[in-house]
């Protein structure tokens, strides 16, 4: 289970942990995209992160192995992707413009094709 487990890791450390393309039918002007994965029901900071630039739209992302700020252990074979276009970019904020896609999508998924909508308003 073990060697298993390394030899999934190894591979994986070759290729993407996801990837894809973002769309956003009127983007608004902003500040950047932000693009993480965790594990569901995770609390705490994102397993992979980055920034990217905020357009122009379709925008390609890629987590990679080196977007691990704290690569402690591995990753699931499902995680959830969030990817928000931040019109502050600021992370931690929530404006009421940004949009964003929350995905469960398995570990590895190359190809993904997610749209940017309105976030959902706060309960």
């Amino acid at each position: 289970m073990i060697v298993l487990l390394t030899l999934l890791s190894l591979a994986r450390a070759e290729g993407p942990i996801v990837s894809g393309t973002l769309t956003a039918a009127a983007p608004p002007q902003a500040a950047a995209v932000f693009v993480s994965i965790k594990a569901e029901g995770q609390p705490g900071p994102p397993l992979a992160a980055k920034r990217l630039p905020a357009g122009p739209f379709p925008l390609k992302f890629e987590l990679t192995e080196a977007d691990r700020p704290m690569a402690n252990g591995p990753i699931p074979a499902k995680v959830v992707l969030k990817a928000t276009l931040d019109l502050d970019g600021d992370p931690m904020s929530k404006s009421p413009g940004d949009l964003e896609i929350v995905q469960t999508v398995d570990l590895g998924a190359t190809g993904l094709s997610l749209a940017l909508v309105p976030r959902p308003p706060a309960p």
